[in-house]
């Protein structure tokens, strides 16, 4: 369709476009869910690469490129075996070029490691088959958010020098952002970049019938198409336009499959104009900048603070995003106890089933295709915990254990930490009222009983909360022993003070939260939950916010007091959806979290957790790093004259977050941590708000395509989701939260006796396998490569840093490499024995791989 532009006549167009190249990339974008079943886009693919080999048999000069290994490709190589060989000979000929990954997944919606392993897993893949490919274009997620400000640093790490993307079309260009640029990433890596939409000259007139008899009108007609807003934005005059739509046949029109005689109007361009066009691949495409590359700006860290709004938690905590976060957490754990253990277990396969059930777009998966993908992200996520537990009980069968240990608890974070953890008290008899507990130097420790369980008038078996000093990924074992009951006990205050922090309550809502001198109010409660009903008629269901309802509190009551843990029970309705809400303190932490169950019922709108916004710098972390989120120059709404129109701006002040969202100023500041929702957040700043959102619903949809959309959509069903508020002096990075959001984020792992122990105990009752000295290195994954260890690390706060690095083994050799294995000359390394001193430059991500 017309893009916009100033009307102008074919000579002055030809004036404009003197300089100019005009490269055709054809290409077919793979959307794995999108208007129809897998089965209709497996097939689909197929015919395209087939269609693809037949055009090129005939025209020699036609180009084409491809992305996702397991989206896009692999139903050809399943179906296809004896056109394979055409396909290597046409890609080693550079006429077809391989673009992407394993997945094309969403940079800022996956957790870190996954993102990594897709770059990893999906290299060696094409590598293997296609050992002649050129693989240094990454293109593979044009249709989702360009991504964070890391991205250039993860593309160079793993092997790209090119990176085109796409969304979001109008944010970018609104930030000054052209269509080709040199982008570089918080610690200074930087790689060539391009933006523009994936699709064009689709349209059933994108080709004028009888294109020759009028050919001032076509050349017009191309301009004001396809070549006007390239042409407007791009500074090296390079203009990629692209052929080709969602699931889109070659040279043929979205929808219809009417054939488009794309290679006859370039004939006819290229017999009666002076500059050509003419199809490329996009190395093509990128060889083109690069002669050109002068004309490069430069443009640093954050271009996009709020990601797109249209993919916020769909279907609550039963979503793929949710089960996306969770497989990777528990694959990088199973990973990590699997070397503290001993094992060589190949964790490859269950990263590749991640990946598949990661690809963007698949909310919106026909039913049996969703519950195919859900069943396999379940089975993913399973295996990964039967792998941590196996590993976990092979450590415990070397850890001495008495009759009375109650639990072996584990901490897989690399520092020592201090932790309320919850501790069943069993035994084959009665137990008693009173208990002493010790760690495993033999240090008593704080505890308190929470929930007896009673059976014939005898409390059998409690559930207690436990008080305990963890050593950096490492253990201690917890034993009990019956003693006196107290005869004399201090009154027992019930209110929600934990000597640090003070709630106060006004009924059931949280008025004011009180940290020594510094009293925190605000606009609204701090225990706010907020139901947002949303026009959902509108693209992507992103409409209008129709109205709101807060939670209506129905009862509250303090049903813990202390010592260890502090907690309130609020239960009430939202809209109609009933829920339940726990508030808790814990002993010497600064922090309130909060508990929410909710029954949904379905509703067309989200629902949010909601706290006050201080005045002062709003800050999140990212992948890899952190940024500020300046979002106060963010225009939202339609915008015209951009392919689009903004729809990825459409809920004014949304933006993403990795882990926390941090204001502060000068003195103080308020950070929420979200411990396992999804990354979307709502800023109001004429109301003074803050917002989390938790659950996203719609539906049902009786009309279109959609009607055979997962019922997940609508979300209903049982869902809990874990935040905190944390009330602190300065910001986040004086505050220690990149330390504190991983220990909320990755709590401590509670194992119960078990034995026999396997031979002589060869380690105490507390112990440490592995320790990073600096509190802003973070430890993202220690996992065995075929023969060698990876170590991988990354800087966390934007501070050069020394640090060391404790294993549990000392390497034969060890050296910095990228995702590749190549060198990484950024890393200063040096090893002493099981030691390795690390020299790392701000932002930096470091991969260690060790020889044993």
């Amino acid at each position: 369709h017309a893009i916009g532009g100033c009307p102008m006549n074919a000579d002055e167009i030809r004036a404009r476009l003197q300089d100019c190249q005009r490269l055709v990339v054809p290409y077919c974008h793979a959307d794995w869910a999108w208007t129809h079943t897998r089965a209709w886009h497996e097939a689909r693919y197929v015919h395209v690469f087939e269609r693809v080999l037949e055009i090129m048999r005939k025209d020699p000069g036609f180009r084409w490129y491809f992305d996702a290994w397991i989206t896009h490709l692999r139903p050809f190589l399943d179906r296809r075996p004896d056109l394979v060989p055409e396909l290597q000979t046409r890609i080693a000929e550079g006429k077809i070029a391989i673009c992407g990954t394993y997945a094309n997944v969403r940079p800022n919606m996956v957790g870190e490691e996954t993102f990594i392993r897709n770059l990893i897993i999906g290299r060696r893949r094409f590598q293997s088959m296609f050992p002649e490919a050129d693989l240094s274009v990454h293109a593979d997620i044009v249709d989702v958010a360009l991504g964070h400000p890391q991205i250039p640093q993860l593309m160079t790490l793993g092997g790209y020098e090119y990176y085109r993307c796409w969304r979001p079309q109008a944010g970018l260009t609104l930030a000054g952002v052209p269509y080709e640029w040199i982008w570089q990433a918080l610690d200074g890596s930087q790689i060539v970049c391009s933006r523009g939409c994936y699709g064009g000259m689709c349209a059933p007139n994108s080709v004028p019938e009888g294109y020759a008899e009028a050919w001032d009108q076509t050349v017009e007609h191309l301009w004001q198409t396809e070549l006007e807003l390239v042409s407007r934005h791009s500074p090296t005059g390079v203009l990629w336009v692209s052929q080709g739509m969602d699931d889109g046949l070659p040279l043929q029109s979205h929808g219809g499959d009417q054939y488009l005689d794309v290679p006859g109007l370039m004939a006819e361009w290229n017999k009666r104009e002076q500059s050509p066009m003419r199809f490329a691949t996009p190395l093509e495409f990128y060889e083109a900048v690069n002669e050109a590359k002068k004309a490069l700006p430069t443009m640093t860290g954050t271009l996009d603070p709020c990601d797109v709004c249209y993919n916020t938690a769909w279907g609550g905590n039963r979503g793929l995003w949710r089960k996306r976060y969770v497989a990777d957490e528990e694959l990088v754990l199973a990973e990590l106890w699997g070397q503290m253990a001993g094992n060589a277990d190949d964790f490859t396969p269950l990263w590749e089933n991640l990946l598949r059930f990661s690809a963007h777009a698949t909310q919106w998966l026909f039913q049996t295709d969703f519950d195919e993908l859900d069943a396999l992200a379940e089975l993913t996520i399973l295996k990964a915990r039967e792998a941590q537990q196996t590993s976990l009980k092979a450590l415990a069968r070397t850890i001495p254990q008495s009759p009375n240990t109650a639990a072996i608890v584990f901490n897989p974070l690399p520092f020592a930490r201090t932790e309320a953890v919850p501790v069943l008290i069993t035994a084959s008899t009665a137990i008693p009222d009173e208990v002493v507990i010790t760690d495993g130097a033999g240090n008593e420790v704080p505890y308190q009983y929470t929930t007896g369980m009673e059976y014939a008038g005898r409390i059998w078996e409690a559930d207690a909360v436990v008080q305990v000093e963890l050593p950096p990924v490492g253990y201690t074992t917890l034993e009990w022993q019956a003693r006196e009951p107290v005869t004399e006990r201090a009154t027992e205050r019930k209110e929600m003070d934990n000597g640090l922090v003070r709630l106060d309550y006004d009924g059931p809502n949280i008025t004011a939260v009180t940290l020594g001198s510094q009293r925190f109010e605000g606009t609204v409660p701090w225990n706010t939950l907020r139901f947002h009903e949303v026009d959902t008629t509108a693209p992507l269901h992103v409409g209008a916010i129709k109205s709101t309802s807060d939670a209506v509190w129905e009862q509250g009551e303090v049903a813990e007091a202390g010592p260890v843990r502090w907690r309130h029970v609020a239960r009430g309705t939202v809209a109609g959806h009933p829920v339940t809400l726990e508030t808790l303190l814990f002993a010497g932490q600064a922090r309130v979290e909060y508990r929410l169950t909710c029954d949904w019922q379905g509703a067309d709108g989200f629902l949010a957790a909601m706290w006050p916004l201080l005045v002062g710098k709003l800050e999140a972390d990212v992948p890899f790093g952190a940024e500020q989120k300046k979002l106060d120059d963010i225009q939202w709404g339609l915008i015209n004259d951009h392919r689009s129109q903004n729809i990825e701006r459409q809920r004014e002040g949304m933006f993403y977050a990795r882990s926390f969202v941090s204001v502060s100023e000068a003195t103080h500041g308020v950070t929420h941590v979200n411990h396992n929702g999804d990354r979307y957040y709502l800023r109001n700043a004429a109301e003074g708000t803050l917002a989390h959102i938790l659950l996203n619903s719609v539906g049902p949809i009786t009309q279109g395509w959609e009607q055979h959309v997962n019922w997940q959509t609508k979300s209903i069903g049982r869902h809990s989701f874990t935040w905190s508020l944390v009330f602190h002096e300065g910001d986040w990075r004086a505050a220690g939260m990149t330390r504190l959001a991983a220990s909320l984020r990755r709590p401590p792992q509670v194992l119960l006796p078990h034995g026999p122990m396997t031979g002589e105990a060869p380690c105490d009752s507390t112990d440490s396998f592995l320790e990073v000295s600096a509190p802003n290195v973070v430890l993202a994954a220690f996992y065995r490569d075929g023969e060698a260890t990876v170590l991988r690390l990354w800087e966390a706060e934007g501070a050069a840093t020394q640090t060391s690095v404790r294993l549990p083994f000392a390497p034969l050799t060890a050296s910095a490499v990228d995702f590749q294995g190549q060198p990484d000359d950024r890393v200063a390394l040096n090893l002493r024995g099981s030691t390795l001193d690390l020299a790392l430059p701000p932002w930096t991500i470091a991969t260690i791989r060790m020889t044993r």
